[in-house]
């Protein structure tokens, strides 16, 4: 036992490590939603919001989302529709290192005499604060994500109908913090800023044509075209610096004030399209066959084969349909 176990034991002092890592765990969540339905127009439009509290302390997080769905009937053959989707989440908490708090000396001391936090328990310079970035961290955590979808489907004669849809996918994410002087990951650096931002971008647009057409009443086809595009993006980079002068008191706003410096970055692009032809045929809605063909191209195939193909053909016989059965 260290110096400080001994004294904190023989002057009756301890310290439950465990009842101050955990907690109740809590979730609260909220949600108003707005409906409405007209001979033209149909909408929904949600707000939420969640307030979610782990059992550990500083397992938390923070949630608001919106939903809004529409769905208009221009004309007797246009039907056009919106689904769009908002959401910010703040993460900006360190939790408590529950695995120190179970193994830590209840004779340890969490705090100084001044009432700061005690980096070394024990002061032993081995057993490092369970509390120590969760108290000392600064952290801004942040991610948003907006995606969205528009459409339209068009009936058209003989049969046939024409779907297009455009999905759009955005994603941000704000990961900086700052480790002080004062803190056990930030004391050997003499401070440590850290920025890190990562987005992505991805769309993807889908072109259906479908045609069915029932003949004498047992012939029954089905056809489905399909033309497909999509790309998707993703930028990130890496800011860090240390040794932090003169002032700590900006943090990983003022990231330029150190000795230390690096700089990263890591971007991405990958494309892809796709040609499906798919043919349902029933005889007597008991003999059926389905054939199909899809051609996939992307970007990571490569250049000397950029596309695959997939055929493929099935059989089916409904037996029950059958009047020995």
């Amino acid at each position: 036992m260290s110096t400080t176990e001994i004294d904190n034991y023989r002057a009756g002092r301890e310290t439950d490590w465990y009842d101050a890592a955990f907690q109740n765990a809590v979730r609260q969540d909220y949600n108003v939603s707005l409906a409405g339905k007209s001979d033209k127009i149909t909408y929904y439009w949600s707000v939420g919001g969640v307030v979610n509290e782990g059992i550990v302390v500083g397992d938390k997080y923070f949630t608001i989302r919106s939903r809004l769905n529409l769905k208009a009937d221009v004309t007797n053959w246009l039907q056009m529709g919106l689904q769009a989707h908002y959401a910010t989440r703040d993460e900006s908490t360190d939790e408590v290192d529950w695995k120190k708090a179970m193994q830590a000396s209840p004779w340890g001391s969490k705090y100084e005499e001044d009432g700061s936090l005690k980096l070394y328990p024990n002061d032993d310079n081995v057993n490092t604060n369970p509390f120590s970035s969760y108290e000392t961290r600064d952290r801004f955590n942040t991610t948003q994500t907006f995606n969205a979808t528009i459409s339209a489907k068009v009936t058209l004669p003989y049969g046939f109908v024409y779907e297009v849809s455009y999905s759009d996918y955005n994603n941000w994410n704000k990961n900086h913090y700052y480790d002080p002087s004062y803190g056990v990951a930030g004391q050997s650096s003499k401070g440590k800023a850290v920025r890190r931002n990562k987005s992505g971008h991805s769309w993807m647009l889908d072109n259906i044509l479908r045609w069915s057409k029932t003949y004498d009443k047992i012939h029954r086809f089905d056809l489905t075209l399909l033309f497909n595009l999509e790309k998707n993006e993703v930028w990130s980079d890496n800011a860090s610096n240390s040794n932090i002068v003169p002032s700590e008191v900006l943090g990983w706003h003022g990231i330029q004030n150190g000795t230390n410096h690096s700089v990263s970055s890591e971007d991405g692009k990958d494309t892809g399209n796709a040609m499906m032809a798919r043919l349902n045929y029933g005889l007597m809605d008991r003999y059926l066959l389905t054939a199909s063909f899809r051609r996939d191209g992307y970007s990571a195939f490569g250049g000397n084969n950029p596309y695959a193909n997939f055929p493929a053909v099935a059989l089916a016989w409904r037996m029950n349909e059958e009047k020995f059965m």
